[in-house]
């Protein structure tokens, strides 16, 4: 397919941005051209109203649509609808960037911004062919990534412009926009650029700095030293109570055990089972409600009994076996009283 060869018959760039700022060859708008009864359409949205985003990833904003169309409908002068962006691309090369069209009558519609759409032959065979399915806008845009005017349209088929440069009069880039995790996480606005988060960082760092390098509030940090003396104390008197009231614990229970030898209500045997027992939680509890519960094992008369006239007298040993099955001296005498 060839394209026109006459010279571009629209107006200097300039009175497309009145505002100033660069060309960036916008993505977002990059539908699909649709035929209207066979036919390319005869009206085009070039600006979405209010925030939006690109394919490419760059954040546009477009405040008042009605004042942008008005400003540029105040030029005079139709903006081109070209191949490939030769506007911008080739035409500051000094070659050639025919159009395939020429917008008017800019208009504030309930999209966004629109505009009429004249084709001239080989535009129109371009879109009817589908030899071009998508169109893209070139807007100039502030520093707050408002857009301040539109200086032409592309045909394309590269819905996505990430590769293309943003483009000014004076070869300067467009700063990239940050990833909107990243914004979100320095607290930066949506539309943030690299500059402005690699000042973030910055003044981070120097906050940084400074809480190392600054003496402590002692009112809400505690030196290490003093912190670790504290813990240590603390762990020391812990460690000194926990003594204390397994000390104190194991005098209670010799107590009641005591006491229950004496009284006939444990016997040997079992003293270390109750001991161990008193040692579990509520353990103390437990062995005096038992004593105090618990019959005799042997009567008085059995545990006062004294050996026979010219017996042996019993060792401790002999003694507690006695003791332990309700034995008496005599029948030990009887039957037999060694260990």
């Amino acid at each position: 397919m060839s394209h026109p060869t006459h010279p571009p018959k629209h107006a200097p760039l300039p009175p497309g941005n009145p505002a100033g700022g660069p060309v960036v060859m916008q993505a977002e708008c990059c539908r699909e051209l649709p035929l209207v009864d066979g036919a390319p359409p005869a009206r085009l949205l070039l600006a979405p109203a209010g925030a939006f985003v690109g394919r490419d990833g760059r954040r546009y904003r477009l405040d008042d649509p009605p004042a942008l169309a008005a400003t540029l409908n105040a030029t005079g002068a139709d903006l081109p609808l070209d191949w490939e962006h030769a506007t911008e691309l080739l035409a500051p090369l000094g070659q050639r960037a025919d159009a395939a069209a020429w917008l008017s009558d800019f208009r504030a519609d309930p999209e966004g911004m629109t505009a009429a759409v004249a084709w001239n032959a080989q535009g129109a065979d371009s879109v009817q062919s589908r030899g071009y399915r998508y169109y893209s806008p070139a807007y100039y845009v502030a520093a707050d990534r408002s857009i301040t005017g539109l200086s032409s349209v592309g045909l394309t088929n590269k819905p996505n412009l990430r590769q293309l440069p943003a483009l000014n009069s004076e070869n300067s880039t467009m700063p990239d926009l940050l990833p909107a995790p990243l914004a979100h996480a320095l607290a930066l606005p949506a539309d943030a650029d690299a500059a402005t988060a690699v000042a973030a960082v910055s003044a981070l760092q120097t906050e940084l700095n400074a809480l190392r390098t600054a003496t402590p509030d002692l009112s809400r940090f505690v030196p290490r030293a003093d912190y670790d003396t504290a813990i240590n104390r603390a762990a020391a008197a812990e460690t000194a109570l926990r003594t204390a009231q397994a000390a104190e614990l194991n005098r209670q229970v010799d107590a009641l055990l005591e006491r229950g030898l004496r009284e006939a209500r444990i016997t040997p045997p079992t003293v270390e089972y109750h001991r161990a027992q008193a040692q579990s939680a509520g353990g103390l509890e437990r062995l005096t409600a038992f004593l105090a519960a618990a019959p005799a094992v042997l009567d008085s008369e059995t545990r006062t009994v004294k050996p026979p006239q010219g017996a042996a007298e019993l060792n401790a040993e002999q003694r507690a076996i006695m003791d332990a099955f309700g034995n008496t001296p005599e029948l030990l005498a009887k039957y037999g009283a060694s260990a």
